[in-house]
């Protein structure tokens, strides 16, 4: 049924095209304030080929016939960026994370997207790492582009329910990328300002822009590899992606279109920002600024003492009140700070929605564990 389709790094002008085609659906979601300004944003930080020299740059890759694989009719896209993560067992780790799946209404129901999905794992990871050969019902093999073809794992976050994703496995009945269980922390932005102790709100902060958040993230990467190699053996294979390579960028460009969009994506001690070290205080975070939906900021890192949390939290909680933000949201908070985050009121739930993170190993363990899973 699909032998005459295959995967391909989408051209220029099909790159261009997945964009127009995903605009109503997630253009104006991110408040875009029209289609071409949807376009630009997204063309700034997503790469049009993969395998150039910018390994770590977000690519889009199109479904498409083999007969035309350069056809702007092509099936449906999704969007790969390439990422180091850390496996301790390997030399060369490489993740990938997937996302932006997108088939336009005039082409669902038919199984493309599942489809390309399947396909994917065949120029993500080494085709030595699946034990069967590529099926011979869907034709030849994707061609793997420089770059490419050396995962050890992939990541992406379903808004299709646990099932959908994991049905997307590199042969038929073969399980895809499965869900595992995130715990999300809220606080109502009031409620906490209300909660924290006087004591708590009077520190040494510095608030950081974006710039300075790069290099926050670069010297907290080095950090988590060093940690990863000072550990003693874990009793299971784990794995972590590493918050550089412009992933806090990545979040900047989707709220820089409103009117006095906010300065700060961060903040640490005034130790850590005069030692340039991570070691000390620090959290960083994106803003999910929805039309229609309470404005929220998500923490997407965070290095901090159980004593601390409360004035991090206060002096983030305070900035983001200027902005109307209501809720405050983090991922996988450590179990030492679980408790104090409840104390000026912090909840946890299941991660649910459009939050299940999902993950796809090709090694040979059975059991891995994902670090450092902030969002």
């Amino acid at each position: 049924m699909f032998a005459h389709l295959s995967i391909y790094p989408a051209t220029h002008e099909q790159a261009i095209e997945s964009r127009k085609r995903s605009w109503e659906h997630w253009g104006k979601r991110y408040g875009f304030p029209d289609q071409q300004s949807y376009i630009d944003r997204r063309g700034t930080y997503a790469s049009l080929v993969p395998g150039d020299d910018d390994f770590h740059s977000l690519a889009v890759w199109v479904l498409a016939p083999r007969n035309d694989p350069e056809t702007l009719d092509f099936m449906c896209a999704c969007e790969v960026q390439a990422g180091s993560n850390l496996d301790p067992t390997s030399e060369e780790p490489v993740g990938y994370g997937v996302g932006a799946v997108f088939t336009p209404p005039d082409k669902r129901g038919k199984g493309y997207a599942k489809h390309m999905m399947r396909l994917l794992h065949w120029v993500l990871a080494p085709a030595s790492s699946f034990p069967d050969p590529f099926p011979e019902q869907w034709g030849k093999p994707p061609t793997v582009p420089q770059n490419y073809g050396r995962g050890v794992v992939s990541i992406l976050w379903s808004a299709l329910g646990p099932e959908y994703y994991k049905s997307c496995g590199p042969y038929p009945g073969k399980d895809g990328w499965t869900v595992v269980p995130n715990t999300l922390t809220s606080w109502d932005v009031e409620t906490m300002l209300q909660r924290v102790d006087e004591d708590a709100k009077i520190g040494q902060w510095t608030f950081l822009e974006g710039g300075r958040v790069e290099e926050i993230a670069q010297m907290d990467s080095e950090l988590i590899a060093a940690e990863a190699r000072a550990a003693p053996p874990p009793k299971h294979t784990t794995f972590s992606f590493l918050p550089r390579q412009g992933l806090a960028q990545f979040w900047q460009f989707f709220v820089r279109h409103i009117d006095e969009p906010p300065k700060y994506w961060g903040i640490a001690s005034r130790g850590s920002e005069e030692d340039r070290t991570p070691e000390l205080p620090f959290a960083l975070w994106a803003y999910a600024f929805f039309p229609d939906k309470p404005r929220t900021l998500w923490i997407t890192r965070l290095r901090c003492s159980k004593g601390l949390l409360p004035s991090v939290l206060f002096q983030i909680a305070d900035y983001a009140k200027r902005f109307g933000i209501v809720k405050i949201e983090a991922w996988n908070l450590p179990d030492n700070l679980k408790e104090e985050a409840e104390k000026i009121g912090g909840c946890h739930t299941l991660a649910e929605g459009h939050q299940l993170a999902s993950v796809k190993w090709y090694g040979e363990e059975d059991k891995v564990e994902w670090l450092n899973n902030e969002r």
